[in-house]
């Protein structure tokens, strides 16, 4: 199974994502209009890495990766990958630990640390929102 509930390759989300995410759906919109406003000049892309990931909506201001974000059924996973700054950042903030547990243990690749939040709530979102300014002021 997928990471994203969109796994076939064939079949990309469209009009399908918001049955998918159901009430989530507000939190990813506001999600999405916040690396838009805070970011600069932002824009979202569908990606079908693999079958073991599906779908993904990718968002990059302008050659840099924001964040990942990934359909499930009724939620989303908001993935985001820090650089050495953005982890110190993390690190010396005021996330709650849990999130800073999850930065910490997260397994280092070239790009930096990956992790992922689930994202069903107003919390939720507020939370990736401050992880967004973290990654995009370091």
């Amino acid at each position: 199974m997928s990471t994203s509930i969109f796994g076939d390759k064939s079949d990309p989300p469209g009009e399908k994502l918001t049955a998918a995410l159901k009430e989530s759906k507000f939190y990813w919109n506001d999600i999405k209009k916040y690396v838009s406003d805070t970011c600069g000049k932002a824009n979202a892309h569908w990606t079908y890495y693999s079958k073991k990931s599906g779908w993904i909506l990718v968002m990059k201001s302008g050659q840099r990766t924001i964040i990942y974000l990934i359909p499930q059924d009724g939620t989303f996973k908001a993935n985001l990958v820090y650089g050495r700054k953005a982890v110190g950042a993390a690190m010396e903030s005021d996330l709650p630990e849990h999130v800073k547990k999850a930065i910490s243990d997260a397994v280092l690749y070239m790009e930096g640390k990956s992790f992922m939040i689930d994202v069903s709530s107003k919390e939720d979102a507020a939370l990736v929102k401050k992880l967004i300014d973290i990654k995009h002021k370091n």
